[in-house]
């Protein structure tokens, strides 16, 4: 499937990567977004969408205090990677994000 689908039985999937979230010191600290927000309209932008999604995002492994800000938003541990270019141990979570048509309907 060249559309960037994957078909999951009869129900189509997209999945995404969210990178490189991370505080930005340069900004005035008024003027900074939490973490929390700032994962919040990402997973918004991409629950607007009318398939199921898989979103991805990575951590360094050695940082658990960001282990638990992505369990804490659903995420689970999924495959650690080691960069060489860095030396870096990565830890890559995921978590299912269905559409908002869904969480209406369960509520």
């Amino acid at each position: 499937m060249g559309d960037g689908m994957l078909c999951v039985t009869e129900n189509p999937a997209a999945i995404y990567l969210i990178a490189q979230i991370g505080k930005n010191f340069a900004i005035e600290e008024d003027a900074r977004i939490e973490g929390k927000a700032l994962l919040e309209l990402a997973l918004e932008k991409l629950r607007s969408a009318q398939t199921i999604k898989l979103v991805l995002v990575e951590r360094e492994a050695d940082r658990p205090k960001l282990l638990d800000f992505y369990k804490d938003r659903g995420f689970k541990s999924w495959n650690e990677r080691y960069d060489k270019g860095d030396g870096v141990k990565y830890d890559q979570m995921i978590r299912v994000l269905e559409p908002v048509a869904d969480i209406q309907s369960l509520s």
